[in-house]
Protein backbone atom coordinates (compact mmCIF):
# COMPACT_ATOMS: atom_id res chain seq x y z
CA UNK A 1 0.00 0.00 0.00
CA UNK A 2 1.20 3.48 -0.41
CA UNK A 3 0.39 7.01 1.29
CA UNK A 4 0.76 10.48 0.01
CA UNK A 5 0.76 13.62 2.07
CA UNK A 6 -1.11 16.28 -0.14
CA UNK A 7 -0.79 19.97 0.55
CA UNK A 8 1.70 22.63 0.74
CA UNK A 9 4.04 20.27 -0.27
CA UNK A 10 3.11 17.25 -1.81
CA UNK A 11 5.28 14.42 -0.50
CA UNK A 12 4.85 10.05 -0.83
CA UNK A 13 5.68 8.82 2.66
CA UNK A 14 8.01 6.02 3.05
CA UNK A 15 6.40 2.97 4.44
CA UNK A 16 7.77 -0.38 5.79
CA UNK A 17 5.75 -3.49 7.13
CA UNK A 18 6.61 -4.01 10.97
CA UNK A 19 4.12 -7.44 11.56
CA UNK A 20 0.93 -8.51 11.85
CA UNK A 21 -0.60 -5.80 9.44
CA UNK A 22 1.39 -3.25 11.25
CA UNK A 23 2.45 -0.66 9.25
CA UNK A 24 5.27 2.25 10.07
CA UNK A 25 4.85 5.27 8.07
CA UNK A 26 7.53 8.16 7.87
CA UNK A 27 7.99 11.14 6.08
CA UNK A 28 9.74 14.25 6.53
CA UNK A 29 7.57 17.55 5.23
CA UNK A 30 10.13 20.91 4.33
CA UNK A 31 6.98 23.22 3.87
CA UNK A 32 4.76 24.31 6.81
CA UNK A 33 1.24 24.35 6.28
CA UNK A 34 -2.16 22.04 6.23
CA UNK A 35 -1.68 18.82 4.56
CA UNK A 36 -4.27 16.05 3.86
CA UNK A 37 -2.77 12.46 4.42
CA UNK A 38 -3.92 9.62 1.43
CA UNK A 39 -3.90 6.28 1.88
CA UNK A 40 -3.89 3.27 -1.12
CA UNK A 41 -4.99 -0.07 -0.59
CA UNK A 42 -4.82 -2.37 -3.46
CA UNK A 43 -5.68 0.91 -6.02
CA UNK A 44 -8.20 2.74 -3.89
CA UNK A 45 -7.33 5.87 -1.93
CA UNK A 46 -8.72 7.07 1.16
CA UNK A 47 -8.19 10.28 3.35
CA UNK A 48 -7.02 9.57 6.50
CA UNK A 49 -9.39 10.67 10.07
CA UNK A 50 -6.14 13.00 10.63
CA UNK A 51 -5.23 16.10 9.14
CA UNK A 52 -1.95 16.99 10.12
CA UNK A 53 -0.43 21.03 10.32
CA UNK A 54 3.27 21.02 9.70
CA UNK A 55 5.16 24.22 11.80
CA UNK A 56 8.23 25.83 11.13
CA UNK A 57 11.16 24.31 12.67
CA UNK A 58 13.71 26.72 14.81
CA UNK A 59 15.00 29.75 14.08
CA UNK A 60 18.05 29.42 11.31
CA UNK A 61 20.39 31.95 11.32
CA UNK A 62 21.69 31.36 7.82
CA UNK A 63 18.37 31.61 6.61
CA UNK A 64 17.22 34.76 8.48
CA UNK A 65 16.85 38.22 6.52
CA UNK A 66 16.88 41.97 7.00
CA UNK A 67 15.54 44.33 4.96
CA UNK A 68 14.24 48.16 4.89
CA UNK A 69 15.12 51.53 4.76
CA UNK A 70 17.11 51.91 7.73
CA UNK A 71 19.77 49.81 5.91
CA UNK A 72 20.56 51.72 3.10
CA UNK A 73 19.43 55.70 4.03
CA UNK A 74 20.19 56.72 7.20
CA UNK A 75 20.69 60.16 8.69
CA UNK A 76 22.54 61.27 11.75
CA UNK A 77 20.95 62.04 15.09
CA UNK A 78 17.41 60.14 12.94
CA UNK A 79 15.87 57.00 14.13
CA UNK A 80 15.56 54.37 11.21
CA UNK A 81 14.60 51.62 10.90
CA UNK A 82 14.40 47.82 9.54
CA UNK A 83 13.26 44.56 9.96
CA UNK A 84 14.22 41.19 10.06
CA UNK A 85 12.28 38.30 9.41
CA UNK A 86 13.05 34.78 11.03
CA UNK A 87 12.84 31.76 9.05
CA UNK A 88 13.64 28.11 9.69
CA UNK A 89 15.56 25.41 8.20
CA UNK A 90 13.98 24.97 5.25
CA UNK A 91 13.30 28.99 4.84
CA UNK A 92 9.48 28.32 6.30
CA UNK A 93 8.71 32.04 7.77
CA UNK A 94 8.49 31.39 11.60
CA UNK A 95 4.36 32.33 12.50
CA UNK A 96 5.39 33.25 16.16
CA UNK A 97 7.97 35.41 17.89
CA UNK A 98 9.88 35.79 21.35
CA UNK A 99 13.15 35.36 20.40
CA UNK A 100 14.41 38.94 19.88
CA UNK A 101 16.71 38.48 22.89
CA UNK A 102 18.75 36.06 20.35
CA UNK A 103 19.23 38.40 17.89
CA UNK A 104 21.59 40.86 18.07
CA UNK A 105 23.23 43.79 15.65
CA UNK A 106 26.87 45.48 16.44
CA UNK A 107 27.97 48.68 14.57
CA UNK A 108 30.97 49.72 13.88
CA UNK A 109 32.54 52.83 12.39
CA UNK A 110 32.53 56.70 12.85
CA UNK A 111 30.79 56.45 16.27
CA UNK A 112 28.37 54.05 18.34
CA UNK A 113 24.69 53.88 17.62
CA UNK A 114 22.03 52.82 20.16
CA UNK A 115 18.26 51.12 19.52
CA UNK A 116 16.04 48.26 20.19
CA UNK A 117 14.77 45.05 18.61
CA UNK A 118 10.80 45.26 18.48
CA UNK A 119 9.46 41.58 18.78
CA UNK A 120 6.01 41.65 16.39
CA UNK A 121 4.56 38.67 17.83
CA UNK A 122 4.77 37.10 14.01
CA UNK A 123 8.25 36.51 13.19
CA UNK A 124 9.35 39.50 11.91
CA UNK A 125 11.15 41.78 14.32
CA UNK A 126 11.66 45.93 14.15
CA UNK A 127 15.43 46.71 14.61
CA UNK A 128 15.18 50.54 15.30
CA UNK A 129 17.89 52.71 15.63
CA UNK A 130 20.19 55.87 15.76
CA UNK A 131 23.71 57.40 15.77
CA UNK A 132 24.41 60.96 16.18
CA UNK A 133 27.91 60.95 13.67
CA UNK A 134 27.93 60.85 9.92
CA UNK A 135 29.86 58.26 8.18
CA UNK A 136 30.61 54.94 7.29
CA UNK A 137 29.54 51.85 9.04
CA UNK A 138 29.50 48.06 9.11
CA UNK A 139 26.20 46.68 10.85
CA UNK A 140 26.73 42.53 11.53
CA UNK A 141 22.96 41.28 12.43
CA UNK A 142 23.39 37.87 14.44
CA UNK A 143 21.23 35.49 15.65
CA UNK A 144 22.16 33.02 18.30
CA UNK A 145 25.80 34.27 18.16
CA UNK A 146 25.47 33.13 14.25
CA UNK A 147 26.13 36.06 11.75
CA UNK A 148 23.03 36.37 9.27
CA UNK A 149 24.29 39.56 7.40
CA UNK A 150 26.65 42.48 7.45
CA UNK A 151 25.90 45.82 5.51
CA UNK A 152 28.22 48.45 4.57
CA UNK A 153 26.13 51.58 5.74
CA UNK A 154 26.69 55.16 4.83
CA UNK A 155 25.26 57.88 7.67
CA UNK A 156 24.21 61.12 5.78
CA UNK A 157 24.62 64.33 8.30
CA UNK A 158 21.93 66.31 9.66
CA UNK A 159 21.32 69.70 9.38
CA UNK A 160 18.94 70.15 12.35
CA UNK A 161 20.12 67.59 14.14
CA UNK A 162 17.20 67.33 17.28
CA UNK A 163 19.59 63.75 18.74
CA UNK A 164 16.50 61.90 20.07
CA UNK A 165 14.75 58.07 19.85
CA UNK A 166 11.48 57.47 20.96
CA UNK A 167 10.37 54.12 22.62
CA UNK A 168 7.47 52.08 21.04
CA UNK A 169 4.89 50.20 23.14
CA UNK A 170 5.93 46.81 22.29
CA UNK A 171 8.41 43.92 23.72
CA UNK A 172 12.00 45.33 23.40
CA UNK A 173 15.11 44.45 23.55
CA UNK A 174 17.88 47.37 24.49
CA UNK A 175 20.67 47.70 21.92
CA UNK A 176 23.69 49.15 22.52
CA UNK A 177 26.94 49.22 20.23
CA UNK A 178 30.00 49.26 23.04
CA UNK A 179 28.75 45.45 23.60
CA UNK A 180 29.19 42.48 21.11
CA UNK A 181 25.70 41.76 22.07
CA UNK A 182 22.44 44.34 22.18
Amino acid sequence: FRVKLTGADDKAAEVRYVADGLHQVTYTPTVSGDYVVGVALAGATRAAAATPVVVPTAIAATRCTAAGAGLTNTVAGQSTSFTVTARDTYSNLRITGGNDNKFSMTFSGAASGVGTILDNMDGTYMVDYSTDVSGSYIVSLKYDDTEFAIVSLQVAPDRTFPAATTAKDRKSTRLNSSHPRY
